[in-house]
C-alpha cells in the first residue's frame, strides 16, 4: 500500500482483549477479573486519500515507522 501526501500518525493503546477465554476454575477466573486490563500498542495511519494502515506494534522490539509502512 502506498500513501500519497500527507500522512498523519498515530499510536493508539487499545485493550487486550482474550473474548472466550475458558478458565480452569473460579480462582483463576476471579484473578483475571481483578487484574488491570492488557494494552496492546497499534500503529495507525492514513492519508489524505483515505488510505489507512493499522499495525500490532511489538513490544519489546525496537520499530521503525519506515519499515512497517513498507511492510503495510
Amino acid at each position: 500500500m502506498l500513501f500519497f501526501g500527507v500522512v498523519e500518525m498515530d499510536e493508539l493503546l487499545m485493550d487486550y482483549s482474550e473474548k472466550g477465554r475458558i478458565y480452569k476454575n473460579a480462582e483463576e477466573l476471579k484473578r483475571a477479573r481483578k487484574q488491570k486490563p492488557k494494552k496492546v500498542a497499534v500503529l495507525a495511519a492514513t492519508d489524505r486519500a483515505g488510505n489507512l494502515l493499522f499495525k500490532n506494534l511489538k513490544a519489546k522490539a525496537k520499530f521503525r515507522t519506515d519499515r512497517a509502512i513498507s511492510e503495510g
